[in-house]
């Protein structure tokens, strides 16, 4: 709250006499009254009749006048202020100001002529200009990792200015809570008035869980709002190759999501450009206040790592219309397929691996490696992420344990239950997890002898799972004329999801991602005395496809931000004659650190968004996306209110510019305001005066 406090206090008993004097004038004035002599005692007596109540008050109102006059004039010699932050109630010593600017990404935004990050320097400025000489200050740049200007608060206040305009454009989030905790650490050893003033566009994502409480009930906090009145922005919150596994000439779907934060709806051309050579565009429509997604097609390329980057049309904020992604193409994939009657022509596991590889020998893109239960190690699974499973023998307690490991650290099953042993091997797995992870839950195995009609047939099925991609839309009749004649009776477990339904409601398929990796499970059998699965010509297509969409759910490829510690260990021989770059060319000091004679561990800073990578003279060996935070990309401000409402033990206020600035310490100088109102008092008087002259005559 507002009070009222004077700077010159000690001339109140030099001039509080002052009042006195109207008081004095009017007595004196009653003593020694004048007399007029009238030719007619009759009129005399006529006109004091009519003003005899207007005369009768006139020397009181006159002096009520001139007192108030005496009194407004002493007002403004006492030199009023009004202490609307606080500051007359700090106690005496040497003030402590520490300022947090917010260097955030949002901060970027160009609303009109000047950034928010230029209008944060300006009001500094002003700031830095309204301290004393002795006063202490320190900044503190509010980033992802907060640093200040000093290590204590100083009385070299140009060099605060100095370091603020040497730091380039802010592209993290800034961790407020970090900056309010360091200004908290300063203002902790600091015995005296204290003020914090934190200069920020407010933007909420970063402003959302800010908390004050830790601050000493003795400091005082200023909130300077410096963000544009009207913001919008459209930017490129992700970017990513949806299918798991990339081959070399494929064309592989490219997930965008953008977002509009803004009135309007937005319509502009998405353009992805791979490896700096081929462009792909793709007209996008938003409507305001939204986030959509949209797939671009592109040419995979050949084997090998390549990088891609998506962008819009540059706007007000251009730093989030771009971002980056790498990816990694195999010129053939390995696919281990897990049975014990890779001999026999009539079991599933032939049709298998005839659908993952129909061209024979090394003619496809994917080759499938036979693995016995006999022989199954972990270091059969260590070469690929896909293992299928068919017509196994009944699993040791060792081997289920390799699967379940090899599934948790992110690999991929899809297992057909078309052997004998099925039912046990599935409890066994479960078991292996821990229990409670295969989501379905196997009773007796049924066959064409004890089948009504001899045939089961697929009644139902979620289209939208990965799983079916290739059966939506007019393909769903091709699954629902298959034929099956033997399977499992199958309960649900409730974890994962039933994809496929029998028509007596058995479960077909199912599947459930466990920690890394996923298994799904197939309740029916290839072989063509088993079900007419391999006789469609549709079946080799979805086994690769199967294939394709193993572990798509997940972000197979991260990218990092702005900011982040990015670490990776190669080969020495990689590295040795050549270095690590930075998206603009550069080559990159790294720490590095061995690992044994032959390898290498290194680690950097990522200080902009872009691709970091090691070349030889052929390929790109390692590559890293690094892209600002897509949770600033809404501008939105949180409302100051809300935050002056968390302020905790401290006093809060909002301040507006310059003025604020030099009335924070002392209050704001408000004599001109008793200045005015003695003018208006004395044209009273006067005006009052010339009246009662103009009655009496």
């Amino acid at each position: 709250m507002s009070s009222l406090v004077f700077g010159n206090l000690g001339w109140l008993g030099v001039l509080l006499p002052l009042l006195a004097v109207p008081i004095m004038i009017h007595l004196l004035n009653r003593r020694f009254p004048q007399i007029f002599r009238f030719s007619s005692l009759r009129f005399i007596r006529e006109s004091m009749a009519q003003r005899s109540r207007l005369f009768r008050f006139r020397h009181l109102i006159l002096v009520m006048l001139r007192t108030l006059a005496i009194m407004l004039l002493l007002m403004v010699f006492l030199k009023p202020l009004l202490d609307s932050f606080g500051g007359q109630q700090q106690k005496e010593g040497q003030r402590c100001v520490i300022i947090i600017l917010d260097h955030s990404l949002s901060m970027g935004y160009l609303g009109g002529a000047m950034s928010s990050r230029q209008r944060g320097l300006v009001e500094l400025e002003k700031l830095i200009d309204s301290l004393e000489g002795h006063d202490l200050a320190n900044l503190i740049l509010a980033e992802r990792q907060p640093r200040s200007c000093f290590e204590a608060p100083s009385t070299e206040h140009r060099e605060i200015i100095a370091f603020a305009r040497s730091q380039g454009e802010g592209l993290t989030r800034a961790d407020m809570n970090g900056a309010i905790a360091m200004a908290n650490a300063f203002l902790r050893r600091h015995d005296g008035p204290a003020e914090i003033h934190i200069i920020s566009d407010f933007q909420r994502q970063n402003w959302a869980d800010a908390r004050f409480d830790a601050l000493p009930a003795t400091a005082r906090l200023f909130f300077i709002d410096v963000g544009a009145r009207v913001k919008a922005n459209r930017a490129i919150l992700a970017a990513r190759m949806t299918q798991g596994t990339i081959l070399a000439g494929e064309q592989v779907p490219v997930e965008v999501s953008v977002g509009n934060y803004a009135d309007s709806a937005f319509e502009a051309e998405l353009e992805v450009v791979i490896d700096q050579r081929s462009s792909y565009r793709q007209f996008i429509q938003l409507t305001p206040w939204s986030v959509g997604r949209f797939t671009v097609m592109v040419a995979a390329g050949s084997a090998g790592l390549h990088t891609g980057h998506v962008s819009l049309p540059g706007d007000d904020l251009r730093q989030d219309d771009s971002h980056w992604f790498t990816y990694k193409v195999l010129d053939k994939e390995e696919v281990v397929l897990l049975t014990d009657v890779a001999g026999n022509r009539l079991a599933g596991a032939w049709y298998l691996k005839a659908a993952l590889n129909p061209f024979g020998a090394d003619g496809g893109s994917l080759v499938a490696r036979g693995v016995t239960t006999a022989e199954l190690s972990a270091i059969h699974l260590a070469a690929t992420s896909k293992v299928f499973i068919s017509g196994i023998q009944p699993l040791t307690e060792e081997a289920s344990g390799v699967v379940a490991e090899y599934i948790r650290q992110g690999g991929n099953v899809v297992y057909f239950l078309d052997g004998l042993h099925d039912a046990d091997n599935l409890a066994k797995l479960d078991r292996a997890f821990g229990g409670g992870a295969m989501p379905l839950a196997l009773t007796s195995r049924q066959s064409a002898k004890n089948l009504a009609g001899g045939v089961q047939r697929i009644m139902s099925g979620d289209f939208r799972s990965r799983y079916l991609s290739l059966f939506r839309g007019g393909l769903q009749q091709q699954l629902a004329a298959m034929e099956f004649y033997e399977f499992y009776y199958a309960i649900p477990t409730g974890v994962g999801q039933v994809i496929l339904h029998y028509a007596d409601e058995t479960p077909a398929m199912a599947a459930n991602g466990i920690q890394l990796g996923s298994i799904l499970l197939c309740n029916f059998s290839a072989s063509e005395v088993s079900s007419t699965l391999a006789r469609q010509r549709i079946f080799p297509a979805w086994i690769q496809e199967l294939v394709k969409s193993l572990g798509s759910g997940e972000q197979m490829y991260a990218t990092c931000s702005v900011g982040e510690m990015i670490a990776t260990e190669l080969w020495k021989s990689e590295i040795r004659g050549r270095g690590f770059r930075s998206p603009d060319g550069l080559q990159l000091v790294t720490h590095d650190e061995a690992r044994g004679d032959d390898r290498l561990a290194i680690s950097f800073v990522a200080a902009q968004p872009g691709i970091y990578g090691l070349s030889d003279d052929i390929r790109l060996l390692y590559a890293f996306a690094v892209n600002v935070p897509p949770e600033e990309a809404d501008l939105r401000s949180l409302n100051l209110k809300e935050l002056i409402d968390r302020k905790g033990g401290v006093e809060a206020y909002s301040l507006t510019g310059s003025d604020d600035y030099r009335h924070v310490q002392a209050g704001r100088p408000i004599f001109h305001l008793f200045l005015l109102a003695l003018l208006v008092v004395l044209l009273a008087e006067t005006i009052f005066y010339k009246m009662i002259r103009e009655l009496s005559h």
